[in-house]
């Protein structure tokens, strides 16, 4: 099953931009409240006894906990035994949404135990085509592959830099006035490069195990440069 625009909004409909584009969608009106995602233990019933109301989970699920939460105090109805329709109801443990997209984005072998993950012939590297002798079998795994889905590729394998790390060199090329007079700053990074040819790439290198974390940046002429950071006084101003 893939996303539609109308499977999207219909998860998405209590923030903005969304919740324009679902009322433009339903004629200016919010669906009836009974069919309005109102419930996680709802939703996941409705996939279990009716085709029509499978949906393919999307990302936000995973990441953005308002989505969950009727910010805006949209009037979404009535359902038929006299439930107001609001906030998501979250499953039972989970307090707060922001509780709920972290247990639900869980991996490794925590999500594994909790039968949190995809068939594992989504996954990339799963399985070895080549390996598989018998024609039929080889035909069969191509076939699920190939029409029910493949888990997009891991982009990173370790984790993001921590606030306040070399990559954030980044954020102060972009917005000069990011810190104020007010503020100390114990280390202040300075950015020397060797031409005026424009920087196309930043990569920061703050491994635990290094003496001097220091940015890589690499110009639009090939010259590659190790940015180190200076340790300064604090700033008194």
């Amino acid at each position: 099953h893939y996303s539609t625009a109308s499977f999207v909004l219909a998860w998405l409909l209590r923030i903005e931009p969304f919740t324009t584009y679902f009322l433009n969608l339903q004629g200016g009106k919010f669906d009836h409240a009974d069919r309005t995602f109102s419930s996680i233990s709802r939703a996941w019933r409705n996939s279990q006894r009716d085709t029509s109301d499978i949906k393919e989970l999307i990302p936000e699920f995973y990441y953005l906990p308002e989505m969950f939460v009727n910010f805006n105090n949209y009037n979404l109805g009535v359902m038929d035994d006299g439930t107001v329709v609001s906030d998501v109801e979250l499953p039972p443990w989970a307090k707060t949404s922001e509780e709920f997209v972290h247990i639900n984005r869980l991996q490794g072998p925590e999500a594994v135990r909790a039968l949190n993950v995809f068939y594992y012939l989504t996954y990339e590297g799963a399985v070895n085509l080549n390996s598989i002798t018998d024609p039929v079998l080889r035909e069969a795994v191509e076939a699920q592959i190939r029409s029910f889905g493949q888990t997009p590729s891991q982009l990173l394998i370790e984790p993001h830099p921590p606030r306040g790390s070399a990559m954030q060199v980044y954020l102060l090329l972009q917005s000069p006035l990011m810190f104020t007079d007010k503020a100390q700053q114990d280390v202040i990074m300075v950015l020397k490069f060797p031409s005026n040819s424009p920087v196309t790439h930043v990569a920061a290198n703050t491994q635990p195990g290094l003496a001097t974390p220091a940015v890589i940046t690499v110009t639009a002429n090939r010259l590659f440069a190790v940015n180190k950071w200076h340790n300064l006084p604090a700033h008194q101003g």
